[in-house]
């Protein structure tokens, strides 16, 4: 059986859950075999490492119908967040620490607003979600579960919703650090949402991600050992680094005023990686459809990349290091001014490589 056949299969044998339902469980088992035929195996040799269609959708119904089978035998407690508190100090310019815990499984979204605090994800040791965040009365968070999405917004000041209380303080001098941390399953299937000001990003280990969107003003994004759907990060006067990375579909790096590194990524769809008044090293790197890597005022220096087609462009600065594949697959056009292209012109490749720059030279060569 191939992976098709497999999955038509599998989504008719998921008629009890809904469209919604079915499409998560069949993305995710599509999302196995891709994984198993990238150690090596074929495509056949990968849907026979799976369990039959019928036994797969039995256990991925008991998963996604578990949290609400549990609700309704414990209407007042299955299924909610647990929220906990430190004592509460007195002083009103000081942080409470809090946090909130949930299941997995009951997660299709987590939208975290914060201003002025560093945020940090990082892989839960069990199969919780784990969200630890500070407040105060001049900074007041709420944090809540609404249907199948955990939010996180700076509301501001005292604020009585649902459950709980904030109304709480805690000194920052008396803290290690005053920051965001989220903890995920490596396997959370769920979108997420992460958006700050004035502080850093940084994310390690979640494999099963849906859609990333994530955002911040000065401070840095760092990225690590991350695969999903799609991924957008950008930020403002903060660098960029990124390591393994890997995308089903678009994946996009962007700053403003920072340095951006980037190796091992790798999208089945475009690759974009941006910044101005800073240079960018790309080592590693591949796309199923274009590379786009671009600056002004920064040095580009490439190693090992491969895309459909690449663009490579700067300002100011030179254009330096290799792609990947002879010189004879690639449509080459290459440009500078007030500066030296040793990258000969060449209209017979099948594959578009455009590299541009001003006031730089230009040196690409082929593995």
């Amino acid at each position: 059986m191939n992976k098709e056949a497999y999955l038509n299969a599998l989504r008719d044998a998921l008629q009890t859950l809904s469209v919604q339902e079915r499409d998560a469980a069949v993305e995710f088992c599509e999302e196995m075999i891709i994984d198993r035929m990238e150690t090596g195996m074929t495509e056949e040799e990968a849907v026979s490492a799976m369990e039959p269609p019928a036994r797969m959708a039995e256990k991925l119904s008991v998963d996604i119908r578990q949290p609400l089978k549990d609700a309704q035998s414990h209407p007042h407690t299955a299924g909610q967040a647990m929220h906990e508190t430190e004592e509460a100090p007195v002083h009103p310019d000081q942080w409470q620490k809090m946090q909130l815990t949930c299941d997995a499984s009951r997660l299709n979204l987590i939208d975290l607003q914060a201003g002025n605090l560093p945020i940090k994800i990082l892989l839960s040791p069990d199969d919780q979600v784990r969200l630890t965040y500070y407040t105060r009365p001049r900074n007041v968070y709420e944090a809540r579960v609404e249907g199948d999405a955990l939010i996180l917004r700076e509301v501001r000041t005292e604020k009585k919703s649902g459950l709980f209380h904030f109304s709480f303080h805690f000194d920052l001098g008396t803290l290690p650090r005053v920051e965001i941390c989220l903890e995920v399953p490596a396997d959370l299937m769920a979108e997420l949402r992460v958006q700050t000001r004035n502080g850093g990003i940084s994310m390690k280990g979640p494999q099963m991600l849906t859609h990333v969107e994530m955002g911040t003003t000065n401070g840095g994004v760092a990225l690590e050992n991350v695969k999903c759907i799609s991924l957008n990060a950008h930020t403002t006067n903060g660098g960029m680094a990124a390591s393994h990375l890997e995308t089903k579909k678009a994946l996009s790096l962007t700053t403003t005023n920072g340095g951006t590194s980037v190796s091992h990524c790798h999208a089945r769809g475009s690759l974009t990686v941006r910044t101005s008044n800073g240079g960018i090293s790309a080592g590693n790197c591949t796309a199923g459809e274009e590379m786009n890597i671009s600056t002004t005022n920064g040095g580009l220096s490439v190693q090992g990349l491969d895309a459909a087609a690449i663009t490579l462009r700067t300002s100011n600065s030179r254009i330096s290091g290799s792609v990947k594949g002879p010189q004879s697959q690639w449509k080459i056009d290459s440009h500078t001014t007030n500066g030296k292209n040793a990258l000969p012109s060449f209209q017979d490749g099948e594959k578009p490589l455009s590299v541009h720059t001003t006031n730089g030279s230009i040196h690409i060569s082929f593995e």
